[in-house]
């Protein structure tokens, strides 16, 4: 395990180490470092920034940076999926530092932009990232699907065969109907002529492009945008997928000692004779299999705050007036 160190004037309570931060105190250890298919961080001793997922009466979730805010959600009533309404307005979120062309040219391999982003996120002032386990896990588009992205990653955490339509963020859509896990952008999309955009694409054509970051937020059932408006938008242009990294919260999981010894005792009942090699081969891999350690999907932290249900309504009726506002503050919803 690697320990990030960033200098800084005090220390890190958790670990000595230094770190240079907004948020005084963070300490963020790497596994898999050299890795390209996934990096795993523990953090520890983080505490809530200036990003803030607040949820109240009625399923109603607001995603606010400091006094801006983001995006509102209001959950099915049958949680089966979301309806997710933007904000105005074009100018970045600000959750990490631009990324200078010198860089993007610099580093082309995907392992400097995980260790990169984790940094960043970890000194953000606008960080999601909490105590516990995290992963970056690069993702693709499977050849056969638009929307399906699968991670290369040795672990099975939730990113894997995800239902994701990158290309949605791009639609400047005021509100959208989520039933799968879409990509919901935090600012509204540029259009593909502006300047940031086009010089975007040079790098999208000399393969010097840098991943766009996603935030994946379960109790949304979407992916959000952290990092990359306009880099989505450049490959959009060219024609391309982008190279993508997903920021999951995950917790490890084992079987418990009553499990354990149930899978030992179904082990023995069938692994049949020595002759029977495929059979003992498959059951070798069951008793592995139950003996693993997994990693799973762990909810996204989010803060309960009574009585925002009215400031909510008010804040999506200033945004869509009332006519198309109706049914998302009705109480019936």
């Amino acid at each position: 395990m690697t320990e990030l160190r960033i200098p800084r004037t005090s220390r890190c309570t958790a670990c000595d180490a230094t770190h240079c931060s907004a948020r005084d105190g963070v300490c963020v250890r790497f596994q898999d470092a050299d890795s390209e298919t996934e990096l795993s961080f523990v953090v520890e001793g983080a505490t809530p920034s200036g990003l803030a997922l607040e949820v109240t009466d009625g399923r109603r979730v607001r995603l606010r940076a400091l006094e801006r805010r983001l995006m509102w959600g209001r959950v099915w009533g049958d949680s089966a999926g979301v309806t997710l309404v933007a904000n105005d307005g074009d100018e970045s979120p600000g959750i990490l530092a631009p990324i200078r062309a010198s860089e993007a040219r610099a580093h082309r391999d995907i392992r400097h932009w995980m260790r990169r982003f984790a940094r960043e996120l970890a000194s953000s002032a606008l960080s999601p990232l909490r105590d516990g386990l995290w992963e970056l896990h690069p993702v693709r588009r499977l050849v056969s699907s638009r929307r399906s992205l699968v991670s290369e990653s040795k672990h099975s955490s939730r990113c894997e065969a995800e239902v994701v339509d990158l290309f949605d963020a791009l639609l400047r859509e005021i509100v959208r109907d989520d039933s799968y896990m879409g990509v919901w952008p935090l600012r509204t999309p540029s259009m593909r002529d502006v300047a940031r955009v086009k010089a975007w694409r040079k790098h999208v054509r000399d393969g010097s492009l840098p991943p766009v970051l996603l935030w994946s937020i379960s109790g949304l059932r979407a992916h959000v945008i952290l990092d990359g408006h306009d880099r989505l938008a450049a490959v959009a242009a060219e024609g391309v997928d982008p190279p993508v990294l997903v920021l999951i919260r995950v917790n490890e999981w084992t079987t418990d000692a009553k499990s354990r010894a149930e899978a030992v005792a179904n082990y023995e009942k069938h692994l049949g004779p020595p002759d029977q090699l495929a059979a003992r081969v498959g059951m070798n891999r069951y008793l592995v299999d139950r003996f693993s350690t997994r990693r799973v999907g762990r909810g996204t932290p989010a803060t309960w705050v009574p009585g925002l249900a009215s400031e909510w309504d008010a804040e999506v009726l200033g945004r869509l007036g009332a006519e198309e506002a109706g049914s998302l503050t009705s109480a019936d919803y």
